[in-house]
């Protein structure tokens, strides 16, 4: 099947609009809802919204298209961007938008990461095989980082405020998406999380397919960072957890706006994944601002892969002392050996790119 790619170019997705209270805002913000179309586009719909002599800038995402990761960092490259300067005076196309919003972000301090050349395609070896859940199909791949590696991974976790368990979970994400092409597979990411070395706690993120209609409030602040930003909204952006992740992933990768064919790619339905927390997935149902469209899900799911048999592959690890295992848990009647050994390869060179 062809990739999806929405007709973007005429479609108006920036519009200013006044509200009285917070129940218009929220109008505004289903009005912009009821506009996002994965098929035909656009995938994204911009609000700057005047309220109370303060303005909020809106994002609603399609997540089938344009996954949280690229929403984070639009966010933080946004508020930077209107620390310093307006935003343009009148509505504008999608494109027209992408390429504004990257001419000023060329002022902003965002480094890129330069990642080893990848090797091959990962290939999806049992296509739309039922995962079966008997233990004798289940093997695993043990990943072993020690030695100087380790030493500097823990230097760098130091350095930038990042837990062991972020940078892994951002590493483990360019692996996928810089080498290889792993459609509607979810990874189940366990770790140790903010636990000292050596001990374990119930800690798991996800990252995974995920399609959601779900809006972002930023409101502008003088003099503001982007991180100061992100905190002092925690508790509206429920589906964005501030944490190190975000962060890092905000300052270190460009904005899905770079005009790079593969950073464009990288927003294509089959390079969509999605970040989210356990608290998120378990009140996916509530009142929050991230609903979860399962009525939209199944019938996707079942288009994208006629089966309807996501992959599966979970990867946990023990921070401990003198080294960092990394285990990968797979299914033989989903992956073979080789290509979950490509996968670990892939995600130590990450590694070593970003800890220098």
């Amino acid at each position: 099947m062809g990739v999806i790619e929405p007709s973007l170019a005429t479609r108006r997705v920036l519009a200013f609009c006044e509200a009285a209270t917070e129940a218009d805002l929220h109008a505004v913000v289903f009005e912009a809802c009821a506009k996002v179309d994965y098929r035909a586009g656009p995938i994204c719909q911009f609000r700057v919204v005047t309220m109370q002599q303060q303005q909020f800038f809106l994002s609603v995402v399609h997540h089938l298209t344009f996954d949280l990761i690229s929403s984070t960092i639009l966010m933080g490259d946004v508020v930077s961007l209107l620390r310093n300067k307006p935003l343009p005076p009148k509505s504008l196309s999608y494109v027209a938008w992408s390429d504004t919003l990257y001419t000023m972000a060329q002022d902003l301090d965002v480094s890129t990461i330069a990642l080893p050349t990848p090797s091959l395609p990962l290939p999806l070896d049992y296509p739309h095989v039922p995962l079966n859940r008997s233990k004798e199909y289940e093997a695993k791949e043990i990943l072993t980082i020690d030695g100087d590696l380790l030493h500097r991974f823990n230097a760098y976790t130091q350095q930038h405020t990042v837990t062991a368990v972020d940078l892994l979970m951002t590493a483990l994400l360019l692996a996928c998406n810089q080498h290889f092409n792993m459609p509607s597979i979810t990874l189940l990411f366990e770790s140790n999380g903010h636990s000292p070395p050596g001990q374990s706690c119930d800690v798991s993120r996800t990252l995974g397919w995920c399609v959601s209609h779900s809006y972002l409030s930023l409101t502008k602040q003088p003099n503001e960072s982007p991180k100061a930003t992100l905190e002092r909204t925690h508790s509206t952006l429920r589906n964005l957890p501030v944490n190190g992740f975000n962060l890092f992933l905000a300052k270190h990768l460009k904005m899905f706006t770079d005009p790079s064919e593969q950073v464009q790619l990288n927003v294509r339905p089959e390079m969509a994944f999605s970040y989210s927390d356990d608290q998120v997935l378990e009140t996916a149902n509530s009142a929050s601002p991230i609903a979860l469209r399962h009525d939209l899900l199944m019938p996707i799911m079942s288009q994208l892969l006629p089966n309807a048999h996501p992959y599966s592959l979970v990867v946990s690890c023990l921070h401990g002392v003198d080294k960092l295992e990394i285990y990968f848990t797979y299914h033989t009647n989903q992956f073979s050996p080789s290509t979950i050994q490509l996968l670990a390869l892939a995600l130590k060179q990450v590694l070593v790119g970003l800890v220098g």
